[in-house]
């Protein structure tokens, strides 16, 4: 299992490790972070996860009244049992 924190800034700078992007990880708990500006790292990171997970995520328009919400959250469990069961 992954727990990576990740933020890709313009695709030339990535912030990756286990901390959240909060006061108390940067200033209290014990976490590491690195700061990559490799680009073969950069892309390898793109490729393997983000576009991944861009192709995974849904749009979400924020706009939506709390009904269109409410169908949306039905839908994505639905969504989910059906690839859990197939």
């Amino acid at each position: 299992m992954s727990h990576l924190k990740a933020m890709l800034i313009d695709g030339r700078c990535l912030i990756a490790g286990s901390s959240n992007f909060d006061y108390l990880s940067y200033r209290i708990h014990q976490e590491l972070i690195a700061f990559i500006t490799d680009e073969e790292l950069i892309q390898d990171f793109s490729r393997r996860v983000l576009r991944p997970d861009l192709a995974n995520s849904i749009a979400v328009d924020c706009r939506a009244g709390a009904l269109s919400r409410h169908w949306r959250e039905v839908r994505a469990k639905v969504d989910a049992a059906l690839t859990f069961l197939t």
